[in-house]
């Protein structure tokens, strides 16, 4: 026999002498470690290999403790430890930049309860679970736990149901649905609901307006709602400028006024000769001040205040639009979450990330599901275009919902300003106490307070409400609890406590008689949405109540939705809580230094429209930086691979993880650090910044050489499979790991030269046609762009000295090694006439040269001189172009005894057009000894 009891949320049960404890509402499902299962352990004791053979005891990650590096805890069977400073980043999230691994464990676990968790004895050990051969009987609660047949013995039950059913029938028993008898069961859930007061409340402050309102907002038009009116009387779209001036440009005040617009109670008329003004004005302090904390920029290098740095980010580091199979566990099929909220895919079937985004940073599928049940009546909008909580007003809304939305036992911070919420005894005894404090304890109180001293966190959100109280013009009490240090979590004992969330009514089993009853835990359904009554039932009995009558709640227009998503709620399932917001990636932000930072360098040319996420499309872009302190970690979010080194020293390989350490365990001071891409265009790569040693910064850097060099070329420009004779594929073409543009000659020659560069190479392309033909595969078109123009590259107009529109900022010296691909016949039977030729190169020369009017240009011919007749004449015509202008800055150079391609000699080449990236007689290395020694050198007196 089988069993179909139900457990729910903290109910402990013990299966052959383990014990597990329901992390939320389960029917039939076996106790065992699962990532996605109903169930969890308490302890796992671990035999260590040690001369004792002691055991330790890995306690169970708990999102309330601070961890540091070397912590080591047990989550859902497997042991982690913790890499740096973290608190509530769950272990096995999929995140770029862990702050746990997972760490071998050679011998099966056993597991340990403490006295505190059961009855049993707390030196107790119990066997592992490796046998699986024992089907257990659920049985029902008793007063004193019994064992049964060695199978399941109840230890602490507090709503199970006694109804059994045959293990050999896998479906759920057929229920016979009588639906003359729904007209009474929603008469007796809408007096149910129109019977509590907190719920008449919870349902009232939710209101919300129709997306048509929403959408048609636009600053200062009399068509505006009221309270978004009053919004704009109050912060104008100077003083949101003001407030955010170092925000994504994402965040719009248009968008926050939209945002306004569809919360209708959010500032409000009030009755009662309330000062309505003033209440919206101690609204916009609290909601601004909690947003800098969680969205701030937090740099002490930024010229604004950091009450002033709000708002920066949208996308959780290291993540953006192409991001699969991220932040998804719950999508699996396993899961009973994507039951509910299925995750959208991309077109290959990849599920897509549901990573933070937004001001509140929301994360995973069942909260985007459930905020776009809030915001479209249907959960499928969000969970299939996920990118709109960023790209949208949703990025300002998900944070208002925040401030809007109950999560008993805690009530709202909006009916905490507001002056609903009144603490009850059994508040005033933890301190939960009227002010901004409890406010602090709503928001992030299982991190931030009740740590007996006031957390830095908690101090910044205190100053960043007296600074926005000053801007506003609103009081603060003397009298205010500000603080959250001595605040104990809300409990069900709270003031705000109320059941809101509809389950199956298990009390209930007869055939004409099955309803759902509200209920403490979470589950899909809440009573403050229209249809959730209506989708409980449909969920648990698979038939709708009668579509004619009247929902148990109904707020006429609106759309009402609950989640949480917080981290301390004593009645939250643990499994279904977004804590993303407060946890891993905030906790390291004091470390990062952004990719803003003044005080690095970049080379080559980036696309920097955003400065906090600059992007390149081209091989040989590097950054330069000096820091200090023992390590350095970079933010990479790329599949391209880079070269990096260390004070000058060894290059050294990276294929990007999104969070990678180049180095630690350095001598503790100040210390450089440079990075290179090795690939050439063909995917961006992004940039988001460095992570340093606690309080370390990076310093003034050494100044850039006032030479400038930009190349211009081909495939032996790019690195073209120049490692082959280290990874492998000589003969076979380029890969990321065997091509690399950083070693190739271009690079090398800046670097003898001592001079700033920019490589624009492309494999394949030429200076009138390319090696197949193409006409618009050549480097005068791409000379013009940003990034490689497979990727709809802007042009390339930002203030940095590779401008071409900066005549001021002119490069010294323009090398051009083109005609290889034009002259070839292997891929094609046509190469440019005289004319194309000597046209095209003449209108690219006076083209750069009136970009850099400094400059002097050297055409450099193939590396073959004149192998074929074809290729000589690339060699040819440049002479022609130089004794035809007469210019005395104009140069044309002839490779042809600069390397050698006679496999006979003994060095190697990756095929029979591109040198290896060494210094042998076939190197990148010898083209740039050769061009800097006899030609750089004594024409610009380097």
């Amino acid at each position: 026999m089988g069993s179909s009891k139900i457990y729910v949320q903290n109910d402990k049960v013990k299966l052959d002498n383990n014990i597990f404890i329901a992390k939320w509402w389960t029917r039939g499902d076996k106790p065992q470690l699962s990532t996605f299962g109903p169930w969890d352990v308490i302890n796992m004791v671990v035999p260590e290999n040690n001369t004792n053979n002691e055991k330790v005891i890995y306690e169970n990650w708990d999102p309330d403790k601070i961890y540091v590096q070397g912590n080591r805890v047990n989550y859902l069977g497997t042991i982690y430890e913790s890499q740096w400073w973290n608190t509530s980043e769950r272990p096995d999230l999929p995140v770029p930049y862990p702050a746990w691994k997972e760490i071998e464990v050679t011998i099966e676990p056993v597991y340990n309860v403490s006295s505190e968790n059961t009855i049993e004895s707390q030196n107790e050990v119990t066997e592992n679970l490796s046998d699986d051969t024992v089907e257990p009987e659920l049985i029902s609660i008793v007063d004193d736990p019994i064992e049964v047949n060695n199978d399941v013995t109840v230890i602490e039950n507090t709503n199970a149901s006694d109804e059994i059913f045959d293990s050999a029938n896998e479906n759920e028993p057929t229920t016979v649905v009588n639906n003359s008898n729904q007209d009474n069961l929603l008469i007796q859930e809408t007096q149910t609901l129109s019977s509590e007061e907190l719920l008449i409340i919870y349902n009232d402050s939710m209101k919300l307006a129709q997306n048509e309102v929403v959408e048609s907002v636009i600053p200062l038009s009399p068509m505006n709602p009221d309270n978004v009116k009053r919004v704009e009387r109050i912060l104008s779209s100077d003083s949101w400028d003001y407030l955010f001036p170092v925000r994504n440009l994402a965040y719009t005040y248009s968008n926050f006024l939209k945002a306004v617009a569809k919360f209708t109670q959010f500032c409000k008329t009030h009755d009662n000769n309330v000062n309505s003004d003033y209440v919206c004005r101690k609204h916009l302090t609290v909601l601004f001040a909690h947003m800098v904390q969680e969205t701030g920029m937090s740099s002490s290098y930024e010229e604004a205040e950091l009450w002033r740095q709000g708002l920066f980010y949208l996308r959780e580091i290291g993540w953006d639009e192409n991001s699969r199979n991220g932040y998804n566990d719950e999508c699996s099929e396993n899961a009973w979450q994507s039951q509910v909220w299925p995750c959208g895919r991309f077109s290959n079937g990849d599920f897509k990330s549901f990573y933070g985004r937004g001001a509140k940073q929301l994360s995973y599928n069942y909260n985007y599901g459930q905020f776009s049940k809030f915001m479209f009546n249907d959960v499928s909008v969000l969970l299939n275009s996920p990118e709109l909580v960023a790209d949208s007003w949703l990025n300002l809304s998900s944070a208002i919902f925040f401030y809007m939305n109950p999560q008993p036992p805690k009530p709202s911070i909006y009916l905490v300003v507001e002056g609903v919420w009144k603490p009850n005894s059994s508040d005033l005894s933890r301190n939960l106490k009227v002010g901004f404090g409890v406010t602090t304890q709503i928001i992030n109180g299982g991190v931030e307070c009740n740590k007996g001293e006031e957390l830095s966190q908690s101090l910044s959100r205190i100053s960043y409400y007296e600074s926005f109280a000053n801007f506003f013009g609103v009081t603060i009490n003397p009298e205010e609890k500000l603080n959250c240090a001595d605040m104990l979590p809300f409990n069900s004992e709270g003031a705000a406590s109320v059941n809101i969330f509809w389950d199956r009514n298990y009390e209930d089993n007869s055939a004409e008689q099955y309803s759902c009853k509200l209920v403490s835990y979470q589950t899909a359904f809440t009573s403050l949405i229209a249809n959730d009554y209506n989708e409980c039932i449909e969920f648990h009995f698979g038939t709708n109540i009668n579509p004619n009558n009247p929902q148990p709640t109904d707020n006429s227009d609106e759309t009402n939705i609950v989640f949480s998503e917080d981290d301390s709620n004593e009645n939250d399932i643990s499994s279904t809580i977004d804590t993303s917001f407060e946890t891993g990636e905030l906790n390291f932000r004091s470390n990062i230094i952004l990719a803003s930072n003044n005080n690095i360098n970049y080379i080559g040319r980036w696309n920097r429209s955003d400065l906090q996420n600059p992007t390149t499309g081209w091989g040989a872009t590097g950054i330069k930086a000096k820091f200090t302190g023992t390590s350095i970690t970079v933010l990479l979010d790329d599949d391209n691979r880079w070269d990096y080194r260390i004070n000058g020293g060894e290059w050294l390989y990276l294929n990007p993880t999104g969070r990678d350490i180049l180095a630690n365990n350095l001598v503790d001071g100040s210390h450089t650090i440079e990075l290179f891409r090795r690939n050439e265009g063909g995917t961006l790569s992004t940039f988001k910044g460095f992570i340093l040693d606690e309080n370390r910064i990076l310093v003034e850097p050494d100044p850039r050489s006032n030479r400038k060099i930009i190349f211009i070329g081909d495939s032996i420009s790019a690195g073209y499979g120049c490692e082959c004779n280290l990874w492998g594929g000589c003969n076979l073409g380029p890969t990321n790991d065997n091509s690399n543009a950083n070693k190739a000659w271009p690079a090398r020659t800046a670097r003898l030269s001592n001079a700033d560069f920019q490589v624009i190479a492309r494999s394949g392309a030429g200076l009138f046609m390319n090696g197949a033909g193409d006409l618009n595969d050549v480097l005068p078109i791409y000379y013009n762009q940003t990034e490689f123009a497979w990727y709809n590259p802007g042009i390339w107009d930002f203030d940095f000295w590779e401008n071409p529109s900066v005549p001021d900022q002119s490069a010294d010296l323009i090398v051009i090694m083109l005609g290889t691909n034009d002259f070839s016949t292997y891929g094609k039977t046509t190469v440019p006439t005289k004319f194309e030729w000597k046209s095209t190169m003449n209108n690219f020369i006076d083209r750069l040269k009136l970009d850099h009017p400094n400059s002097k240009i050297m055409l450099i011919g193939t590396l073959y001189g004149r192998a074929t007749p074809d290729l000589a004449k690339a060699l040819d015509w440049n002479n022609e172009i130089v004794e035809d202008r007469g210019d005395d800055w104009l140069y044309s150079i002839d490779p042809s005894s600069w390397v050698s391609i006679n496999p006979v000699d003994g060095d190697m080449m990756s095929d029979w057009t591109h040198p290896v990236c060494d210094s042998s007689s076939t190197g990148s290395g010898k083209i740039s000894s050769e061009l800097y020694s006899n030609y750089i050198s004594p024409i610009m007196g380097w």
